[in-house]
């Protein structure tokens, strides 16, 4: 596992050099699709935090309020054409809110809130010209990663002594590979998604 990690790190810091290196020739690359690049640096930041802090159930707490919030905002917020700095507003004050609240939260409903707006403006990019297309497995696998991850979170309330599950195990194994692959992707379409 502990080489997965350094694989997955090792992905996220290139693929973050890269996206700098774009950022440098046109300054508004990122607004486009602002949810694909906000999910990357959480799971550099998430990546880190593992290296510092190990799994850790406040940390996860965290985590599973930003990830969809990361996704969620910014896909309302170009539909209402909010700017760039009051989506980041926005998803800092909600996910601190809901981090207050954090008995009170179904966190599962964010991921479902999240796949219904990924899966809408997926089928809007499949709609759309051939350079649109060509966007949609990155918002695929991210459906999929939430999909997984709801399924991991509703088979965790259930009392399981997940160490000696296999299918829970399996399922951990998906959601590694799941990111993984959306990385390799993106390294692929990064592009696709700078230049317009």
């Amino acid at each position: 596992m502990k080489i997965y990690a350094i694989f997955e790190l090792a992905l996220i810091i290139l693929l973050l050099i890269r996206v700098c290196l774009y950022i440098n020739k046109n300054s508004l690359i990122y607004k486009q699709h602002l949810e694909i690049f906000l999910y990357f640096f959480l799971l550099l930041i998430n990546n880190i935090g593992y290296y510092l802090f190990g799994y850790q159930n406040n940390y996860y707490l965290i985590f599973d309020s930003i990830i969809p919030l990361s996704v969620i905002i910014p896909i309302l917020g170009r539909k209402l054409k909010l700017k760039t700095t009051t989506i980041i507003i926005s998803i800092a004050l909600f996910s601190t809110i809901f981090i207050f609240f954090q008995e009170k939260i179904n966190y599962n409903l964010l991921y479902i809130i999240g796949m219904i707006l990924l899966t809408r403006f997926t089928l809007k990019l499949a709609n759309g010209p051939s350079n649109q297309i060509k966007k949609t497995p990155i918002y695929i696998i991210i459906i999929i990663e939430f999909l997984l991850i709801t399924l991991t979170q509703q088979l965790g309330k259930i009392e399981v002594n997940w160490n000696s599950s296999v299918y829970l195990n399996f399922l951990g194994y998906f959601i590694g590979f799941a990111y993984i692959t959306d990385l390799i992707l993106f390294h692929v379409f990064l592009r696709r998604f700078c230049i317009t």
